[in-house]
């Protein structure tokens, strides 16, 4: 028995097409229908008269610093023994980045002798030492010798102390026996002395004036004695000078030569600046070469800013001031955001492709555009130099609908 419900729904769906027929018919609809098309063309006109929108140029460029990227070389092909930095880290000046140690002097792998650069090494601190051991046992044998001529001289001067008290007695001595001689004369010659008498006086004065004169000698002696021993101690320094002068000398050459093989096998790699590192190229173990940089930093006040480069027909309508926001390749916009900078120079005479040092894909001359960065975004501290970015320059702002018909207005000055 056929199914009946497939012949129940025609009538519904045709009383269906019936009323949407009549509804579309009715003139209340068409003029809904008119009154909210006019209204949207109305409301799209005000808008487009009122809403200003930014001109802007899209150009390519990358970020670099004020000064310069410090790259650190090592003297000559090295071994990098170790590096003491890593990445991001802040340094100071003279710091320690690396140790290099020079591929000639490495040891004989599997024979356990020691290479060169340790036996001339060895000789050298024996060389030293014993220039060392030289120089005390002159520092010593100087001390011995002048203790010994200082310890004379004490003597020379406390004889001679006693030798002028011995003499002062010796002249009241002398004085009183002047004295006893003079009376004694005086009586010898009343007859009150006898002749024994008198030549013992006289034979007392005689002798006080013979110790005196002995005293006068003696002081003379002693005074030529401190002489020749002043003249002793000021030989004895001039030797000691001469003798250390040239152990000295000595010493210092073999610091210079031991500096030298130093130099000829080990390299320190210090920091020229304080700044922060940028790149480590060269880990332990590797082989270092003086054609490609180890280490490279940038100093604390260094500041980055974008090199951009616009085309001849962006560059025209350029101006110092502008506002321009940049990407950077390596952070997405939409994820990171965009940093802010403006215009300090534009370079008036343009750069030809020989002149570049980047692929130029805008044909004909390019201009060279320096814009400063915002320093208080969170992204610019992220910022290494060389990345590549896009910026886009705000140029003038204009109204939409002015920004609408500006084709039309075009072709009809270029038919005019």
């Amino acid at each position: 028995m056929p199914d009946q419900s497939l012949f129940r729904i025609e009538p519904s769906l045709a009383g269906k097409r019936r009323e949407c027929a009549a509804f579309a018919r009715s003139p209340f609809t068409t003029g809904v229908l008119i009154y909210s098309i006019c209204a949207l063309v109305a409301f799209g006109l005000i808008y487009a008269g009122t809403q200003q929108v930014a001109r802007k140029a899209t150009v390519s460029g990358r970020a670099e610093l004020t000064d310069g990227e410090l790259k650190l070389y090592p003297n000559a092909r090295r071994l990098v023994a170790q590096v003491k930095v890593k990445e991001g880290q802040r340094v100071e000046r003279g710091q320690l980045l690396a140790v290099l140690h020079g591929l000639q002097h490495a040891p004989s792998s599997g024979t356990g002798e020691p290479s060169g650069y340790q036996r001339m090494s060895h000789s050298l601190m024996q060389q030293a030492s014993r220039l060392q051991e030289s120089r005390n046992d002159v520092e010593q044998s100087a001390t011995i010798e002048q203790d010994k001529l200082r310890s004379k001289r004490r003597f020379l001067k406390q004889a001679q102390r006693s030798l002028k008290q011995s003499a002062t007695t010796a002249v009241e001595l002398l004085e009183i026996a002047s004295e006893q001689h003079a009376r004694g004369a005086e009586l010898y010659k009343s007859g009150h002395l006898s002749l024994s008498d008198f030549e013992e006086l006289q034979r007392r004065e005689l002798q006080q004036k013979a110790s005196i004169a002995e005293n006068e000698r003696t002081e003379l002696n002693f005074k030529e004695q401190l002489r020749a021993l002043e003249h002793e101690v000021q030989t004895l320094t001039k030797t000691r000078q001469a003798n250390l002068r040239d152990v000295d000398t000595r010493l210092g050459e073999n610091a210079r030569e031991r500096e030298r093989l130093q130099m000829s096998f080990e390299q320190h790699l210090l920091a020229p600046s304080t700044g922060f590192i940028t790149g480590v190229l060269k880990q332990a173990g590797a082989t270092a070469s003086p054609q490609a940089p180890l280490i490279t930093m940038v100093r604390t006040k260094s500041a980055y800013r974008a090199r951009l480069w616009a085309g001849s027909h962006a560059a025209g309508e350029l101006e110092v001031g502008q506002s321009v926001n940049l990407m950077l390749d390596a952070f997405p916009h939409q994820k990171h955001g965009m940093l802010s900078g403006e215009i300090t120079h534009i370079n008036v005479s343009p750069l030809t492709l020989s002149e570049l040092d980047v692929p130029w894909e805008g044909g004909g001359s390019a201009y060279s555009v320096t814009v400063n960065m915002d320093t208080t975004n969170p992204l610019y501290r992220r910022i290494k130099p060389g990345m590549n970015l896009t910026a886009d320059i705000k140029l003038d702002k204009s109204l939409l609908v002015a920004r609408l018909f500006e084709p039309l207005l075009l072709a009809w000055q270029r038919a005019l």
